[in-house]
């Protein structure tokens, strides 16, 4: 098609810059972009790339660089990966686009790729808006000020190595997804800023990590107070550092997870527990706010149990409407040396 045989050309002269002219582009086969080309659309309400409901997507050149795709719409791509394919590519930014109708896989799927930018794209109904896999160490990448609204899969899926992480995501908006907003791997992950909205028919954890090390939650908010999702879930991490985030759904689990730091938080739960510590260790919860709501019936503001060790529980306020038995702070048996002040 015109699009592709653009792109050849263009890198047949070593790279530049192919303007997609208003319109909209019916592709009927795989569109692949090359080291230092920049697709960029006159505008994206008007560029659109409709990959008809077929399997068909844009990739990057396998270990490509210096690759930017900006202000075009990509729509109803069926792809299992992603509407774009970032294929160990280095330096990759995605900026101003429009994603619609990418129902079987990700908006943006990177495999071993270094230092990506994803910045103020808008999604809508698709099924995920970014998944990482193996992301390479060397670099930090941005993913920022994008809105996605109506994700049918994880809006954020880390997976593999470094999975999701090295990356920084912030001032990202998520509107009323179906499913997990974060999962998965994500090491040395920055997450700042974002809003998260969601409905009370979100049952699925909020925010669920596992096996991943120095990741950083920071400013976040989760604005729903109603929702029997739980907030928050981290298994199996160490050196996770959450500091002045407003945490809406039903209440933070870490399990078999060790140096962890909550300041200044909010904790709102109506159904659980506040905080549960499960075989936790060496962790500090100091300033927190945990309010537990009457529906939350026998439940404490903090759990501590199954063999949690050297924890500090310092200068949380904490306020509950639980009925039935129920503890500020429960420090079960076998849970040895946590101090509460």
């Amino acid at each position: 098609g015109e699009i592709q045989a653009a792109l050849d050309y263009v890198n047949a002269q070593g790279g530049g810059k192919v303007l997609v002219l208003p319109g909209t582009y019916r592709i009927t086969s795989p569109l692949t972009i090359y080291s230092d080309t920049i697709m960029e659309g006159i505008s994206v309400n008007d560029c659109i790339l409709d990959f008809n409901n077929t399997s068909n997507n844009l990739s990057t050149e396998s270990g490509g660089n210096n690759i930017q795709i900006t202000s075009v719409t990509l729509k109803n791509s069926l792809n299992v990966l992603g509407a774009i394919v970032l294929n160990a590519a280095l330096f990759p930014k995605i900026s101003n686009c429009i994603f619609t109708g990418n129902l079987l896989g990700y908006d943006i799927y990177s495999s071993g790729s270094n230092t990506i930018k994803i910045q103020d794209c808008f999604s809508t109904d698709s099924g995920g808006f970014f998944s990482g896999n193996s992301i390479a160490s060397q670099g930090q990448g941005f993913i920022s000020g994008n809105r996605i609204v109506r994700s049918s899969g994880y809006v954020f899926f880390g997976q593999g190595g470094n999975g999701g992480g090295v990356t920084t995501y912030s001032n990202n908006h998520i509107f009323f997804p179906t499913k997990t907003i974060i999962k998965g791997l994500f090491n040395f992950g920055k997450f700042v800023n974002n809003v998260f909205s969601f409905s009370a028919t979100l049952t699925e954890t909020v925010i669920d990590i596992s096996s991943s090390t120095s990741v950083t939650f920071m400013g976040n908010l989760s604005n729903s107070q109603s929702s029997p999702a739980q907030a928050l879930k981290l298994t199996s991490c160490s050196r996770m550092f959450f500091s002045s985030n407003d945490i809406g759904g039903s209440g933070i689990t870490l399990t078999t997870t060790s140096e962890c730091y909550f300041n200044n938080n909010k904790v709102f739960t109506p159904s659980t527990h506040g905080i549960t510590l499960n075989n936790v260790d060496d962790s500090m919860f100091t300033g927190n706010r945990v309010f537990v709501t009457s529906g939350a019936s026998g439940k404490d503001a903090i759990n501590i149990s199954n063999g949690s060790d050297r924890n500090v529980i310092t200068g949380n306020t904490i306020e509950t409407q639980s009925t039935g038995t129920a503890y500020a702070v429960n420090i079960g048996t076998g849970c040895f040396s946590t101090a509460v002040v």
